[in-house]
């Protein structure tokens, strides 16, 4: 958003997600996708058809499947970026390489493969910085809850994730904690 601000931004995910980037000024429009839905105006022929009347120029590829591969050729848009996995590299034009420690995939934190698909683009490179964008709703919920165990939300609590569900990438490790 900062390196293209007059460009149009959509985002496509499925529709159990779209609350995650509510608060942020990242995204213009919001396509829902699932390809389980029984509505096909989230899934197949018709959703592809949106995509390409969306006409895209760029379409940067975040998650690693086939399926996201697909979707982001069948959308026509003439620029596909995206990391080489689950044999979706015929799929993509601007194809990144996870790195490797022979065989295996380096864990490396989603940030940073994130930021090498924004720098594939051209983006200037950006402080390693993440957000927490909230909305009204959100901030008034969680001050209701911490003031209901005793703690005064203007002090700004810090509350770590230390990691995700399973994936190695997104787990913060043992060393990186203050001692």
């Amino acid at each position: 958003r900062n390196h293209l601000p007059a460009a149009q931004t959509t985002g496509v995910r499925r529709p159990y997600g779209a609350d995650v980037l509510a608060g942020t000024r990242w995204l213009d429009a919001r396509l829902h996708y699932d390809p389980r839905a029984s509505n096909d105006e989230l899934r197949g022929r018709t959703f592809r058809r949106k995509l390409r009347a969306a006409k895209f120029d760029t379409v940067v590829l975040l998650p690693n499947s086939l399926r996201t591969g697909y979707l982001g050729w069948a959308s026509g848009a003439r620029r596909r970026v995206g990391y080489v996995r689950a044999l979706r590299r015929w799929f993509l034009t601007d194809r990144l390489y996870h790195r490797r420690d022979g065989r295996r995939y380096r864990p490396t934190p989603v940030l940073d493969d994130y930021l090498r698909l924004a720098y594939q683009i051209g983006c200037p490179k950006e402080a390693h910085e993440v957000e927490l964008a909230t909305t009204p709703p959100e901030e008034q919920a969680a001050a209701f809850a911490l003031t209901r165990r005793g703690i005064d939300s203007r002090r700004q609590p810090v509350v770590p994730n230390s990691g995700g569900a399973s994936d190695p990438p997104k787990r913060w490790p043992d060393a990186a904690w203050p001692r």
